[in-house]
């Protein structure tokens, strides 16, 4: 499963996922505004990420920008499915109708100007936010939406479900997360094992040493120039 692959791709990385999923692999990709589309170039599939937000006026979850799908095709991956609860989601072009599982409502628009209006040059719904697309022995899943994974997502509508059936596809189930931004926690956690190993040396030792005596002595130092005597 890819999610999110908001840093991009080498030459050796996407020539290891063509050959994963030539030779029989089930690769999840999950994406809207991120490296997807870099991608779906190289496995020379024509479906695109539009990069444009869904919008549906009637049919959402309280906000016009979080869509309710309802239209699917009957596949292992869209079993038990009858309703998902998307989150500024995008679209996909270019998908053969024989290869579209998910798609949303005739009233959904996309909106390409940013103006969270219908105009009359925009696509208008259904369009498609799940394919499935051959590759060899092996096969390809989009969803144009990764945040539907969130924790504050997981429990509205069949969410959950989708995320069960995904997981069932294969025995074995790998997560990339090397192209994701690190988060600030990840951050931190790793200026600490820095610093710890840093300290671990005769010059962080020293410079333990040197911080704790200031330190100590600060106070000292702040009592001397706050005296009366001193001020005189």
């Amino acid at each position: 499963m890819l999610l999110i692959p908001e840093l991009g791709f080498n030459a050796a990385e996407l020539e290891e996922l063509h050959m994963f999923i030539r030779n029989g692999g089930t690769l999840i990709l999950a994406d809207d505004f991120g490296f997807g589309n870099q991608v779906l170039e190289s496995l020379d599939t024509p479906i695109r990420f539009s990069g444009k937000l869904l919008i549906d006026p009637i049919l959402n979850y309280r906000n016009p920008a979080l869509p309710k799908i309802a239209r699917f095709e009957k596949s292992q991956v869209t079993d038990n499915i009858s309703s998902l609860s998307l989150n500024y989601a995008t679209t996909l072009d270019n998908t053969p109708g024989n290869e579209v599982l998910g798609a949303s409502s005739s009233f959904s628009f996309q909106d390409n100007n940013g103006n969270r209006s219908w105009n009359p040059d925009e696509p208008s719904g259904p369009l498609t936010v799940m394919a499935a697309h051959a590759i060899g022995s092996g096969r390809l899943i989009i969803l144009s939406d990764p945040s539907i994974f969130i924790n504050g997502m997981l429990t509205k509508d069949d969410n959950l479900r989708l995320l069960t059936n995904i997981t069932e596809l294969a025995p074995v189930f790998y997560f990339d997360q090397s192209h994701l931004p690190d988060s600030r926690l990840h951050q931190a956690k790793t200026y600490l094992e820095v610093i710890r190993a840093f300290l671990k040396t005769p010059a962080g030792t020293v410079g333990l040493i040197i911080a704790g005596l200031w330190l100590t002595t600060l106070p000292l130092w702040y009592k001397r120039i706050k005296s009366p005597l001193r001020r005189k």
